[in-house]
């Protein structure tokens, strides 16, 4: 497993089960193997393959970003004992653009905002507090410089790239009211999650 490690170039992170199994249904064997190299390092379970020309290691977290097993946790394990050139975080998000963005659409981050972070103030309207967590350099500059090279088919039309900043937060949100608090206090945000 330590050997096969050292040629990863990209960590995929899944919470769910039907984004763990829409990964594997395109996830191919590593070279020379016949299914998915299933193993564990120090703190997390990986299973290995490969996507497109890249290898990959996935791993999945609980919901959230804040108990044991959830995503700041996992993900800060896995890029200590992976050291991948890049992350890559599948998830639905809860729609905050529906006419412009669909499932299947691939949404990159320059910065993070976190929604949480905030002040209620008497009227009980929001004064957001976080600061934004800007994300690496190279992968941003590779994405919006190739991105329309890149041309994926989803049923009869192809995939969007959407670049900018990405909204997170704790909550799992079925709220046209709360999405549209977010889209006014983020006007520039693609998608909280």
């Amino acid at each position: 497993m330590r050997g096969l490690i050292s040629t990863v170039d990209v960590l995929v992170l899944t919470t769910t089960e039907v984004e763990r199994q829409a990964l594997y249904e395109v996830m191919r064997p590593l070279p020379g193997r016949t299914g998915l190299v299933e193993g564990a390092l120090d703190h997390i379970t990986y299973r290995l393959g490969q996507l497109g020309r890249y290898f990959v290691a996935h791993t999945e977290s609980t919901m959230g970003s804040q108990a044991r097993h959830a995503s700041a946790l996992t993900v800060s394990a896995a890029i200590s004992e992976l050291k991948p050139k890049a992350v890559i975080v599948v998830g639905i998000a809860f729609g905050l653009k529906p006419a412009k963005q669909q499932l299947g659409d691939v949404i990159v981050a320059e910065s993070i905002m976190p929604y949480e972070l905030q002040r209620v103030n008497k009227d009980s309207k929001p004064t957001y507090r976080g600061q934004p967590i800007s994300c690496g350099s190279i992968l941003s500059e590779r994405f919006r410089n190739r991105s329309t090279d890149w041309r994926l088919l989803r049923h009869a039309d192809a995939v969007k790239v959407f670049q900018g900043e990405l909204l997170s937060g704790e909550k799992l949100a079925d709220n046209s009211s709360f999405r549209d608090t977010l889209v006014e206090a983020f006007p520039n945000s693609h998608v909280p999650g």
